[in-house]
């Protein structure tokens, strides 16, 4: 299963150059998605037939945070262009497991 929210119908992001020029992207991201074993296929399958539902509406991107701990990271990292985004909580220390199993963020909450 694979959750999209296609931000992009209601935002969009402008940058201008210092020359003026302007370019406008619009995104969604993935909130939530998951694969039984032996099911990794099917995930990049319902990843691709969301890009190609997105594209059709004008959407650039589509994003999904993950960790380099998680199962599925090996095979989602080659899958498109990665940005690193630090995680962190001031006040609450991470879980011990977590360097080993990824971390599990709802995309929501960015």
């Amino acid at each position: 299963v694979v959750g999209v929210w296609p931000e992009g119908e209601w935002i969009s992001t402008r940058v201008i150059s210092p020359g003026g020029e302007s370019r406008e992207s619009r995104g969604a991201a993935v909130l939530d998605f998951g694969y039984e074993p032996g099911g990794e296929h099917e995930l990049l399958a319902l990843l691709g037939a969301w890009c190609s539902w997105l594209e059709a509406r004008g959407m650039s991107s589509l994003s999904l945070f993950s960790s380099p701990g998680a199962r599925h990271w090996s095979l989602l990292n080659p899958f498109g262009e990665l940005r690193r985004f630090d995680f962190w909580t001031p006040a609450i220390p991470a879980p011990e497991p977590a360097a080993g199993h990824g971390v599990y963020v709802d995309h929501i909450y960015f």
